[in-house]
């Protein structure tokens, strides 16, 4: 779509009026128009208004007024810094009113603020704008803090965690009151709704059912079809289920779609499809995953119990936004590659049934020898089962590897890895860079003879020898850990390979540069040096950085935190830092230096339920790492005095 142009971080799209250009909003400030021959404007320049405070903040929502046509007014919402210095205020969620005043050649676009939220904390901005059939501005806020402590999202006094509706089209400035809003004389007479979390994307249906997609905490992603005075659950529910307590207050309305963080991680809200290209989806709301970048269609009413709804496709993106022509057809936005395509009816041909035999993969039962065996020093915990790795390049290509330790994989290179349980095989896990859409991933299950595997159309589980429950991930997993922050590719790293010597002893590296496998070795290697967890002989600091390098660091390089073996311990963000008391009240720290037994840490790394970490593919306690974060906490020195 638009000539193949990308753009940085685009939040929302949005077109006015059937042959208007559309308007994209850049997460750093910009608001561009462009036209379907991809000719391409700055039509205003918000960058010193839209500050990205933190990593959900900057340029997030926008509206195209119901009378464009006349007054060429949009509006937008965004953080900004504060600018006094009022206590505990740490910045603003604005919205505002743009319009082109005219007078020259350039754009020349006033900005009218319209609603302001002083800020105290990070994160959970919310900030979908749209316009209700009833011409009134609805806006989405965040609950204002993580895990929503002070309990802003049910207080209909505050402004937090709610669906607003407000009159900007009346006249009044900065907004009109609307009379009939459920909380007039209970409350905030803008509050419509009650009880989000972080409700980063609404729309409304042709019939005016609103749909809102409130962004999950720890394990569940919902989306609402709200309703004037209703409470949506949060803090108290995510989803259907209980956020903090093994009870929970069941009042209030429940979603109509819910999914588990095992299909994604965090939610984007779409449309309910009005358009004519795709028409297995008439009559449904199409809604996708920011992590998974797993697109999702659910019927627009009659949905009586949460449910994930109907598979549509894996797109490999980064998601972060659905936008709606003015015929009804869908467009979907690539946050990380900052492309935008249009979605169109592609290939509804049944998938045919594969098994690793049948793509060449096997002969008499085990990996084929012309696939490349490898080893990682540092693995991620599965429940205790053994893994084996290959990887296969296609002929004549070669791996390039950087300076810190990283590769670029040729298009059609395979990475697999076989997990067993004893001597039977259980899974064989593949991925493979497709040249349209990147890195691919598939999950294979092992017959009972261990001949061939199958591949799954989705997540399942098996039971292992001793009774326990392995699960195999559904498709749309794969992207939550091999995600674009981490570069896709997890294991295969020079720091996880380096410690290995081929049959011959000559360095694994080395001996691939030298077979043509690798292109060539870096002249200067900064990747940092890993070492086996396990291993008691090992220095206890470099143990401890190597399981968290192989088990954590692909999620956790965000928000002031950096879990990469190369990142210091200040710069890991662990240490002597205030850890949340909602769901820890006796552990003040997630590391507590000399005090594992008080560090969120350990009791994170040895917990089983919710708050387990991996979250992913981990059902068993690995005993011996909370025995090494034990020993390795332990022998820190104290925090300092505060």
């Amino acid at each position: 779509m638009f000539g193949g142009r990308a753009f940085a971080q685009p939040t929302r799209l949005a077109r006015p009026l059937p042959g208007a250009p559309f308007y994209v909003l850049e997460k750093g400030g910009r608001v561009l128009r462009v036209r379907d021959d991809g000719d391409t404007e700055e039509w205003a320049d918000l960058t010193s208004l839209a500050r990205e405070v933190d990593e959900e903040g900057g340029l997030l929502g926008l509206a195209i007024s119901p009378d464009y046509a006349k007054t060429g007014e949009i509006f937008v919402s965004y953080t900004t810094a504060a600018r006094e210095a009022s206590e505990g205020v740490k910045f603003r969620f604005v919205v505002s009113r743009l319009r082109d005043v005219g007078g020259g050649e350039l754009p020349n676009v006033v900005v009218e603020p319209v609603l302001t939220l002083d800020r105290t904390d990070g994160w959970h901005h919310g900030g979908a704008l749209a316009f209700g059939p009833d011409r009134a501005l609805y806006v989405s806020t965040g609950d204002g803090a993580f895990g929503d402590p002070r309990r802003d999202a049910p207080n209909p006094n505050t402004l937090f965690g709610k669906i607003l509706r407000i009159d900007v089209l009346g006249g009044e400035r900065p907004y009109g009151l609307y009379a009939d809003n459920p909380f007039v004389l209970t409350g905030r007479s803008e509050v419509y709704a009650t009880g989000f979390r972080n409700p980063w994307s609404m729309s409304f249906g042709p019939t005016g059912r609103l749909w809102v997609a409130d962004v999950g905490h720890f394990r569940w992603e919902e989306i609402d079809a709200v309703e004037r005075g209703e409470h949506y659950g949060w803090p108290d529910r995510e989803g259907t289920h209980c956020a903090f307590a093994a009870t929970c207050p069941d009042d209030g309305a429940h979603p109509v779609v819910e999914y588990s963080h095992v299909e994604g991680q965090a939610v984007v809200g779409g449309y309910e499809y009005r358009g004519k290209n795709v028409p297995r989806f008439d009559g449904k709301y199409v809604y996708g995953d920011f992590v998974s970048g797993r697109i999702w269609a659910v019927p627009s009413g009659g949905v009586t119990r949460p449910s994930v709804g109907e598979d549509v496709v894996d797109t490999g993106m980064f998601l972060s936004g659905f936008a709606e022509d003015v015929d009804g057809e869908l467009s979907v936005i690539d946050y990380a590659t900052g492309k935008i395509f249009r979605l169109d009816p592609g290939d509804d041909t049944p998938e045919e049934p594969a098994t690793l035999a049948s793509l060449g993969c096997l002969v008499a039962g085990d990996m084929d020898a012309r696939l490349v065996p490898y080893d990682v020093v540092a693995p991620l915990y599965s429940d205790g089962l053994a893994k084996r790795r290959w990887i296969s390049v296609p002929d004549g290509e070669t791996l390039s590897l950087h300076g810190d330790g990283t590769f670029d994989f040729p298009p059609g290179t395979m990475l697999l890895k076989e997990f067993s349980d004893g001597p039977r095989k259980v899974e064989t896990r593949l991925m493979v860079n497709d040249a349209a859409r990147g890195w691919l991933g598939y999950s294979f299950a092992w017959n009972a003879e261990g001949t061939d595997a199958s591949l799954l159309p989705d997540g399942a589980t098996a039971t292992l020898a001793d009774g326990r429950v392995w699960d195999f991930p559904a498709r749309s997993a794969c992207a939550t850990c091999h995600n674009p922050t981490a570069g896709r590719v997890l294991g295969f790293q020079a720091s996880q390979l380096e410690p290995f010597r081929d049959g011959a002893g000559t360095p694994l590296l080395e001996a691939w540069a030298r077979g043509g496998l690798v292109h060539a070795l870096p002249e200067a290697p900064a990747w940092p040096k890993l070492v086996n967890p396990y291993d008691e002989r090992a220095d206890l600091d470099t143990r401890a950085r190597s399981y968290i390098q192989g088990n954590c660091a692909h999620c956790h390089r965000t928000r002031g935190f950096d879990f990469r073996a190369s990142a210091s311990l200040e710069e890991m963000g662990l240490l002597c830092r205030t850890a949340y008391a909602t769901h820890f009240p006796d552990a003040p720290e997630l590391v507590s230096p000399g005090k594992p037994e008080s560090s969120v840490l350990v009791r994170r790394v040895a917990d089983t339920g919710d708050i387990r970490m991996p979250p992913l593919g981990r059902r068993v306690v690995d005993d011996a790492a909370v025995r090494l974060f034990e020993r390795w906490i332990g022998a820190m020195p104290p925090c300092p005095p505060r």
